[in-house]
């Protein structure tokens, strides 16, 4: 069975193995961080495999679907090295349940190996500024995608839209994911209306992780700040300093 490794940050590693839908949604999503074999050997924190609905290997334990598509799911023992999940797909497109099992499954066990790894998988945007991080934090629907978008239209890096790793002593690592885009993006950010939803999922740029340093955590900015016309829900403004560890 074919695979492909990914590194995202030191200490943590993902296998995605099965078929080539699976491997070639992992690879644009997570490209960024591909491990292409030139380091030491890898230690594997995270294993998942990809199955049909029907294998006999993909036990009842946990069913889930969305619309048109379905899953099932196994998961190793938790207290086993490394964390392993074999995921069986019905439905199409696949592309969706691909994207759904995704956000469901996979990044949550991979925040768990991020743990056990001394890291922090955060939901948060963040931005490169003066050699340093300033993290985005807010719940969905709140603007981070819209604040990168911008940052990135004006030539600036970013490490993400949605999640960041960071560790004990304040390195932050870019979660190499594309960029989540949404139809009010062209009135959230102009500079990037008239791109077409593939080029600006494949436009983040995703700089070397930075060194330990001092962060500014803040939180998004209200929708009201970015779209007059937009009714999600908005967040804080204000911003807290904090000094990493």
């Amino acid at each position: 069975m074919t695979s492909d490794l990914f590194a995202p940050a030191p200490g943590l590693r993902i296998l995605v193995e099965g078929s080539r839908d699976a491997r070639r949604h992992f690879c644009a999503e997570y490209g960024a961080a591909l491990d292409r074999g030139t380091g030491p050997p890898a230690i594997v924190d995270v294993r998942v495999t990809f199955g049909n609905a029907r294998d006999r290997a993909v036990a009842e334990r946990g069913r889930g679907g969305h619309k048109t598509v379905g899953w099932s799911v196994t998961l190793g023992e938790p207290a086993v090295h490394p964390l392993t999940v074999r995921i069986g797909l019905s439905g199409r497109p696949r592309r969706f349940a691909l994207s759904l099992v995704q956000g469901f499954v996979v990044e949550p066990l991979v925040s768990m190996a991020a743990a056990r790894a001394g890291l922090v998988l955060l939901p948060a945007g963040a931005l490169v500024v003066s050699g340093g991080a300033v993290i985005l934090l807010g719940r969905s629907g709140v603007g981070k995608t819209s604040v990168v978008a911008r940052v990135l239209a004006a030539g600036r890096p970013a490490l993400g839209d949605d999640q960041v790793l960071l560790d004990g002593k304040g390195a932050v690592y870019p979660w190499p994911r594309r960029l989540r885009v949404y139809p009010d993006l062209r009135v959230t950010a102009p500079a990037w209306g008239t791109r077409s939803p593939v080029t600006m999922r494949s436009s983040v740029v995703f700089p070397a992780p930075l060194a330990p340093t001092s962060a500014t955590l803040a939180p998004s900015p209200t929708r009201n700040d970015t779209s007059s016309s937009s009714t999600r829900p908005s967040g804080s403004s204000k911003r807290t300093p904090a000094t990493s560890t």
